[in-house]
């Protein structure tokens, strides 16, 4: 509008420069001088309805900016409020996942512990019932022996004036390859490996009573088997690394079946030229061997778990002292002695 009117003005001066106005009065002039404040009124308010018209549409424009601006904050808010419950939404399932995974775990190792704890309690009550058996068998059979022991003593005992119920093996009489065990000395075990394939031999303390009355009577239980052993009667002459009955005046049930060094017409064993009689039964793990003599006759006896076998005509012939004895053959091997009057079979 501002350069508009300036226009206008110039083209006045103009003309009043050059005369252009002489047949014009002065209201003429002053008329067309109105007439030129009207038509620049008249611009003018064209032009204040073009400004107003352009500051409507800049107000327009700037509210619209700022409704954009606004619109644009709001949702940059709303995208980051958006984002942010994403992701708690995210962390929250992570976390349940999490915590699931480790209840899952811990339930897994509470029932294998459960599982264990049940087989705990099984294994224990197992042995609890066992403990109750074994102690239960352990009365019975204390009760028996008792019973036994008095059987023993008030019916049997002119026949147990041959025994010797404190009797043990002696350790200075056992070859170096055997231990003795307990404080008793009734176990024996062959331990030594460098022995192999060589009999060990171990007496007892005490020898065969003299006397011409009763019997005496001792057994073995074999607890492990490793090789041939032999359960006899023996000289002190017989040296250790000899087996009882293959040596001279010594008598023995082998665990092969067979007796030993009795003279009665027998075959003889082929690399020791002594008697030996065979088809008798064969010793293993858990059987209990007896061997005796009855000291009115001399008549040798064996027995193998409480039953006596066939020894009509075999004697006790040497007039030395003999003793209990038993020889090893392989390391391995383990026995117990029982010289007490209680005994697997009813002498």
């Amino acid at each position: 509008m501002y350069a508009l009117s300036e226009g206008k003005a110039n083209i006045v001066r103009f003309l009043l420069s050059r005369g252009a106005c002489f047949g014009r009065t002065t209201a003429d002039a002053r008329t067309a001088g109105c007439g030129d404040g009207a038509v620049e009124e008249r611009a003018a308010t064209s032009g204040g309805g073009q400004n107003t018209q352009r500051q409507q549409g800049a107000q327009q424009s700037s509210f619209s900016g700022q409704t954009e601006s606004r619109t644009d904050s709001e949702l940059a808010t709303q995208l980051e409020l958006f984002i942010n419950s994403r992701q708690r939404s995210s962390a929250v399932r992570e976390c349940c996942e999490r915590e699931r995974v480790i209840a899952q775990l811990e339930l897994e190792d509470l029932r294998q512990f459960s599982d264990e704890q049940r087989d705990t309690i099984r294994k224990l009550e197992q042995q609890l019932e066992k403990l109750r058996s074994n102690s239960k068998n352990d009365e019975e059979k204390k009760a028996e022996m008792a019973e036994h022991k008095d059987a023993v003593l008030c019916i049997a005992s002119p026949k147990m004036h041959g025994l010797t119920p404190q009797n043990r093996w002696d350790s200075a009489a056992c070859h170096e390859a055997l231990m003795l065990f307990g404080n008793d000395q009734l176990i024996v075990q062959h331990f030594d490996e460098g022995k192999r394939f060589a009999f060990c031999s171990v007496f007892a303390e005490s020898p065969i009573p003299i006397t011409d009355n009763g019997i005496f009577y001792y057994e073995v239980k074999i607890l492990e088997k490793n090789g041939e052993l032999s359960i006899g009667l023996a000289t002190k002459q017989m040296p250790l690394h000899k087996c009882v009955g293959l040596y001279d005046g010594t008598y023995a049930y082998a665990s092969t079946g067979r007796f030993l060094g009795y003279a009665v017409e027998c075959r003889r064993c082929h690399w020791h030229e002594r008697p030996i009689i065979e088809g008798k039964p064969w010793l293993d793990v858990g059987d209990v061997v007896g061997c005796g003599v009855d000291l009115a006759n001399r008549k040798i006896i064996y027995t193998i778990n409480g039953r006596r076998l066939d020894t009509a005509n075999l004697v006790v012939t040497s007039a030395e002292y003999l003793f209990p004895c038993v020889s090893l053959w392989y390391p391995g091997t383990i026995i117990e002695a029982n010289f007490e009057p209680i005994f697997k079979f009813n002498i």
